[in-house]
């Protein structure tokens, strides 16, 4: 028997075992695997880098302009707060008072008012009503937007359909709107009623 290949020459008639020679195949694929980890390694840097170029390629950072100290600007450009013109009454009812008496309702009529704000105690001497109401001197009327402005800044309990205006808060009066004030003490109580008119020219 002859294996060419091998350079084996095998003669006679009794049985052998063959052992042919392996190839190494171990450099081979530590080379194709080198190769592939290069490939995939070159891949991926180049997949984490493209967004950060192309965003800063094509996309900017856009940072607000600092708004100046209103004092600095220009007097054209300075914003003057919005004002708006008194119009209407209030209807003062008086529920009561320390000294019990009666006192009729009174009215005071807001259109006429060449102040940006007035306070409660203010208006209660303008209608006759001496008697003394605690807080009312923190109690600040001031206009609004087709009505009034009634700022809390007194202990006194204000309320409005039942909701509570609490110190230092404000609520906004319409026409036949109503609000109730009572003193700390609850021995001074009366209700303010808004009414819109317009003034006789």
């Amino acid at each position: 028997v002859f294996f060419e290949d091998t350079g084996i020459i095998f003669e006679g008639n009794d049985t052998a075992e063959l052992i042919l020679p392996h190839k190494n195949f171990l450099p081979y694929i530590l080379a194709a695997a080198a190769i592939l980890l290069i490939l995939f390694l070159a891949w991926r840097k180049k997949n984490l880098t493209a967004p950060s170029e192309k965003f800063s390629t094509q996309e900017k950072i856009i940072f607000p302009k600092p708004v100046e100290n209103p004092e600095n600007l220009p007097a054209a450009d300075k914003q003057t707060p919005k004002t708006f013109c008194y119009s209407g009454k209030l209807m003062i009812y008086v529920i009561k008072n320390p000294s019990n008496e009666e006192i009729p309702p009174r009215e005071f009529n807001l259109f006429r008012l060449n102040v940006t704000q007035i306070n409660l105690n203010e208006i209660l001497k303008n209608c006759g009503i001496e008697e003394k109401f605690f807080g009312s001197e923190n109690i600040i009327v001031s206009s609004a937007d087709k009505g009034i402005l009634i700022t809390n800044k007194s202990n006194c309990t204000i309320l409005k359909r039942n909701n509570l205006i609490a110190n230092n808060r404000q609520v906004e009066m319409y026409c036949d709107d109503a609000i109730s004030i009572i003193t700390e003490d609850e021995n001074f109580e009366l209700t303010l009623i808004y009414k819109s008119l317009k003034p006789v020219l």
